[in-house]
């Protein structure tokens, strides 16, 4: 249930408050989705805060079914200041450009602890551009991480870098691979969906071609390219779509550290990707997927070949792999002690350990 000024049953007066301005369900919002679920049961009060009320949508509904504490504020900058001195969370946690903006300097005149995520090395277009180099250069003046190192990089004075992560399943599945080729995320440039579309087209007559997004570009696309390429829009659960998927393909000009690779990998279906941003990180030829220059159709249908060929036993294996690889570098265990301990030097008091550690 939404809170509109008083506290959730979950949450409390000094309980985390993660920020971000409601947007498209994306990977973003799925990640501060799980880490709310995750302090929230390691005995750490957290709460999802949506800077506005953007009605009833896949975050929305996502968020009801897992219960996650969430607070509506009122999308004004003013709301947020009165918010944070009248509850006073032990700390705010930002994520985006106009999250980490606004929060930054409300936390500030407020008195309250700042952590700001950096997610994304896009510029994009104005007012995105113009949201991207406040943030940028505004954020010397507290505490950041980034989710890859390329993006920390491009920080004023450098962000230290804490990837995502994802809570993995203890098994998974060793069934065949699906024969059907995934792209999951928005349809907008940066994503290159035609690319993905240009591979279906060419790509060999046995296999399906699904996306999975929404985005400007959709119409045009599903107008070109909606006899090979299956278009299902904007999708809440994606459990369904893992369980169905063989191979993920990400031919994207740009990335962050994309949470749908987690996602994909954690649940056995390997990802072939351009190397762009984080992505080299979680996509390991020869353990989670293949790597092939961005732009390049020959060279991504040259991957998703590869992947078809592979016999019964290969495919088995790559599945555990994928499993593996996201299991030991990239699961709640392995990434959230990490950002308990930057919650920690930001100014935020935690639980004792022993505590987390009974909860957990």
């Amino acid at each position: 249930m939404a809170n509109r000024g008083t506290t959730t049953p979950y949450g409390s007066a000094r309980s985390i408050w993660l920020l971000i301005d409601a947007a498209p369900y994306g990977g973003i919002e799925r990640h501060v989705q799980s880490l709310t679920i995750a302090l929230n049961r390691r005995a750490i009060p957290a709460e999802f805060v949506l800077y506005e009320d953007r009605g009833q949508n896949a975050l929305m509904a996502q968020l009801k079914a897992a219960n996650a504490p969430l607070r509506i504020l009122d999308g004004t900058f003013t709301g947020l200041l009165k918010s944070l001195r009248a509850h006073r969370p032990a700390l705010l946690h930002t994520h985006g450009y106009k999250a980490n903006i606004l929060g930054r300097i409300a936390a500030r005149l407020a008195g309250i602890p700042h952590l700001a995520s950096f997610h994304s090395p896009e510029k994009a277009k104005f007012p995105v551009s113009m949201y991207y180099f406040l943030d940028n250069y505004s954020a010397p003046l507290s505490h950041r991480i980034s989710v890859s190192e390329e993006i920390g990089r491009k920080v004023a004075f450098g962000a230290p870098t804490i990837p995502n992560f994802i809570q993995t399943s203890a098994a998974v599945s060793m069934s065949p691979l699906p024969r059907r080729v995934g792209l999951v995320g928005r349809l907008i440039e940066q994503k290159a969906p035609e690319v993905f579309c240009e591979i279906a087209l060419a790509g060999p007559p046995d296999l399906e071609w699904h996306v999975y997004g929404d985005g400007p570009l959709r119409r045009g696309l599903e107008e070109k390219y909606g006899a090979k390429v299956t278009f299902h829009g904007a999708v809440g659960d994606m459990a369904p779509v893992w369980a169905s998927l063989g191979l993920l393909l990400m031919p994207s000009n740009s990335e962050g550290l994309p949470l749908a690779a987690l996602e994909s990998l954690s649940a056995g279906v390997p990802v072939a990707a351009t190397p762009v941003g984080g992505v080299p990180t979680l996509v390991v030829p020869g353990t989670s997927g293949w790597l092939f220059p961005r732009g390049d159709v020959e060279s991504g249908l040259r991957a998703v070949k590869e992947w078809a060929s592979l016999d019964a036993e290969a495919q088995r294996r790559l599945r555990r792999s994928c499993w593996t690889f996201v299991r030991d570098h990239f699961s709640e265990d392995a990434i959230l002690p990490r950002l308990l301990e930057a919650y920690q030097k930001a100014g935020c008091a935690l639980p004792p350990r022993e505590e987390q550690a009974t909860a957990a």
